[in-house]
């Protein structure tokens, strides 16, 4: 069943990746070299340093804090949203410590 293109059975992870649920097939988009941007890189580092800072993969279980505020901003879909260079993804996080995490 459709609506508007998209398939009941599909899943939207982000822009780039999509599940059918029902062939449990995973779609890959590719960017592409010319269309590559720094929101790219930024969300790959979002990912990694909130693997660094907390050890977990399994992003369920977030509590309200300053970590689950920049994997939000760090992964949003909206690649506007993300962190726009390396510099204030660093500042973001050193602004992470053990009491607002």
């Amino acid at each position: 069943m459709t609506h508007g293109g998209v398939r009941y059975s599909e899943i939207f992870i982000n822009e780039y990746i999509r599940i059918d649920i029902t062939t449990k097939t995973v779609y890959y988009c590719h960017v592409g070299f010319s269309n590559y941007e720094i929101c790219h890189e930024t969300y790959a580092l979002t990912r990694l340093c909130y693997y660094i800072l907390t050890g977990r993969t399994n992003l369920e279980k977030q509590r309200e804090g300053a970590i689950k505020s920049f994997w939000i901003k760090g992964t949003s879909t909206d690649r506007a949203a993300r962190f726009q260079s390396v510099d204030t993804l660093l500042t973001a996080v050193r602004a992470i410590t053990d009491n607002n995490m």
